[in-house]
This record gives C-alpha cells, structure tokens and sequence, in this order.
C-alpha cells in the first residue's frame, strides 16, 4: 500500500457538534501533509456503551465526512475503535463490528492501575472467544505502572502494541520509545491526534521546543517551522533505527489493515 497509514485518531468523534466537520479537514490536511494515505479511526467504546448507538453515530460521522470532502483527495478514513478493556469487554456480543475495517484486529486500552493475572487470563480468553487480535494503543503510557516483563508477558498472547507519534518527538521520551520499536516490544506507529498548531499560534516556548524535537537532520530553512507529528517520527525513526526495522515498522500497519496473519507480523518484526 502506498503512503503512510495513521492509526488512533479521533476523526469520527462528536459528529453532531457544530465545528465537527472544521475540526475534521484541519486534521485531514495535517495527515495529508505529512504523506499519510489511511487513516484508522478509533473513537473510545466501552463494554456498558450501547453498541448500536456507538455505530450508528460513527457512521453518521463518516456520511458527513464522505459527502462534504468527496472532491477532495484527503486520507481515507477507516473504521475502527478504542475499546477500554475491563473485565465485561467479553460480553460484548459483535465486537467484530468494533475491529478495524473487515480485520481481526481491534484497539484497545489497558487498566491504568498495573497489570494482574486476572488481566492477562481476562484477554486471553478474549482471543480465544471471540477470534481477535488485540492492539495496545499508546504502550508508551503503561510503562508507568506496567514493568517491561509485565508488558512483554501481554506481548506473549499475541497482542500488538501501537505508540504514539509524541513519545518519539520528544527528546525526553524519544530514547524509551526508539527502544520499545527497536526491540520488537511496539510495532505500530500512531498520531493520536498530537499533530501540530498553527504557526500563528504557538508561543515562543513552543517554538522552541518544536526546534529542540526536531532531528538535526532536517532542512534548515524549515527547522523552526511545525510540522505534523507523524512526519517528524517518521523521520526520526529513519535516521535512529536500523533501516530493516524502520521499514517493517513502516510495513506492518500495512499487514494489519490488510489482514494479515498475527504470526506473519510477528514473525517479521524479530
């Protein structure tokens, strides 16, 4: 697949809110900017949600969307979801409806209070009941009440992890995230919606710090500059990553939305 894919935005949010649809192409344009082809939506579902409800306005969000920007050339714009796991997410009858796009695939969050036996049996039964693939979004957060071994254990089930664009920007959290996708532990890559200000509004404190994330690598003349989050990871992970695994991590969002065995993924990423 040509082009980058994006996954974790909030797109299909609050399609019945006035700026719905402003806040939706300013977000499409960045992603367009930063050479990004697909975009994954995955608004926030949880297992006491109405299902039907949950879809009919995600639905309704992607109608809005289709019909106003049909002549523009914007990032195609995916199903998909964020569903925060407690011990009801079994109980949710077709959480296939959930996945991303007609994958086995689905987004999720973790308990922020620490792992437990009781989590990892909880998602265990999950794959095997229901025939999905997790995907941990924003694994960078947990490594605050998750050890690596407790994350790796998860890892063990044949969950994926996804880590945000932010955590490689920032240069107090770039050497954590480089090491989390060096070593296998993340393997997908998403903008969660951190993407940038306009130039006109950010303060002198943010531009400096725009500069301090940049690589030094990038083009003088557009140092001080913003730039979509997406990009500047992505270019970051180019010049910090051995080039083998920068372009499987590029490849693997690929492999995902296109449905591809768990194992062919994993099995690539080693």
């Amino acid at each position: 697949m040509n082009g980058y894919i994006d996954f974790n935005s909030q797109i299909l949010a609050c399609p019945d809110n006035k700026d719905f649809v402003e806040k939706a192409e300013s977000i499409l344009k960045i992603l367009q900017s930063a050479k990004i082809k697909t975009v994954v939506s995955t608004t926030a579902f949880k297992s006491s949600d109405n299902l039907d409800e949950y879809l009919e306005k995600r639905q309704k969000a992607y109608d809005i969307l289709s019909e106003k920007f049909k002549d523009k050339n914007y990032p195609k714009i995916l199903f998909g979801s964020e569903v925060i796991f407690d011990e009801n997410t079994i109980n949710i009858t077709d959480i296939k409806s959930l996945c991303i796009a007609d994958t086995k695939y689905i987004m999720m969050t973790l308990p922020m209070n620490g792992y437990s036996e009781e989590l990892f049996t909880g998602i265990q039964r999950l794959i095997i009941s229901k025939n999905v693939y997790p995907v941990v979004a924003r694994i960078e957060k947990y490594t605050e009440t998750y050890t690596i071994e407790q994350i790796k254990k998860l890892a063990s089930l044949g969950i994926l992890m996804q880590i945000s664009c932010q955590s490689i920007v920032n240069r107090t959290t770039r050497r954590m995230a480089l090491d989390l996708l060096n070593k296998g532990i993340a393997q997908i890559i998403g903008s969660d919606d951190n993407i940038i200000k306009p130039a006109e509004k950010r303060t002198a404190g943010e531009v400096v710090l725009d500069v301090l994330n940049k690589d030094i690598t990038a083009d003088i003349m557009d140092i001080a500059k913003p730039s979509p989050q997406y990009a500047d990871a992505v270019r970051i992970m180019r010049y910090n990553l051995p080039i083998g695994k920068y372009k499987q991590i590029k490849n693997n969002a690929g492999m995902v939305i296109s449905n591809a065995a768990l194992k062919d993924i994993l099995i690539a990423d080693v």
